[in-house]
């Protein structure tokens, strides 16, 4: 997403790509000189009117076959040097013992449940950093329409963050914020949305919007709060606003979500 961002996002998008690269090459020059006696590749063929993607590996070789006039369209196997095993196989015998059978029963018959997350759920009562704690911003984040709700939380509760019994109430507040008459359309599918993404601002800060919706060339900005209102929630959205208008969008709409026993939207 930093390609989108600014000159300064390019620039860092661009040695990112380069970083990546070189790692990769040189994880292929590790696997292409660990073999001491054969080395066998096995790889797609990932060719389209005749030429190769060499940002696959696969394209890599296709190339290196042409440049040495070895490639055939028709032809899938290639062998070069010796294919005689200059050593000579050793069998090793190593005594296993069989299992006849195995003696099972489901997890869920044997009422065991993980505990919650001391780091989500600290120093106060649990319902009361459940409301207004972090976790549900966090959860939020991994929420891009309302069909994700049910996926988000089996897999807090899979991973023992939360409860059984708090489900209900988790459940309740999330579709609360994805409801909210001001929210709503804004979690609809087939929407654009960035949760939590980073953006460099043309003086190399980071900034990191709670949810960034865009449609064509308008975007609105969401922000997700616990507690009281304040003015320095305000000039934080303001500051988003700002740099996401530099990237050539427009802002339809600025809003601050505060996240409690009700569910308060106010507009920036």
């Amino acid at each position: 997403d930093l390609n989108f961002v600014s000159n300064r996002g390019k620039e860092i998008y661009k040695q990112q790509r380069e970083e990546l690269e070189l790692d990769n090459f040189n994880l292929l020059y590790v696997a292409l000189t660990r073999p001491i006696e054969q080395l066998h590749i096995i790889t797609n063929k990932k060719i389209s009117k005749n030429i190769e993607n060499t940002n696959y590996y696969s394209g890599i070789f296709i190339n290196y076959l042409k440049k040495t006039g070895n490639w055939n369209n028709d032809k899938l196997n290639y062998t070069f040097g010796d294919v005689q095993r200059k050593s000579e196989l050793t069998n090793f015998e190593r005594k296993t013992k069989i299992q006849d059978s195995f003696i099972s029963s489901p997890w869920k018959d044997h009422n065991i449940y993980m505990l919650a997350s001391a780091s989500k759920l600290w120093d106060t009562k649990q319902e009361e950093a459940i409301e207004y704690g972090n976790l549900i911003h966090e959860m939020m984040s991994k929420i891009i329409s309302e069909e994700d709700i049910t996926k988000v939380i089996d897999e807090y509760t899979n991973q023992g963050i939360i409860q059984k019994k708090d489900v209900k109430l988790i459940q309740h507040i999330i579709i609360n914020i994805v409801k909210h008459p001001l929210l709503e359309k804004f979690f609809k599918k087939n929407i654009t949305v960035f949760n939590e993404r980073e953006i460099v601002t043309i003086d190399n800060q980071i900034i990191i919007p709670d949810r960034l919706v865009i449609n064509g060339s308008d975007a609105v900005v969401i922000d997700y709060k616990t507690g009281k209102h304040s003015s320095q929630h305000h000039q934080q959205v303001l500051k988003y606003a700002n740099t996401i208008r530099e990237m050539n969008l427009k802002i339809q709409k600025k809003l601050l979500v505060y996240i409690g026993k009700e569910i308060l939207v106010r507009e920036v």
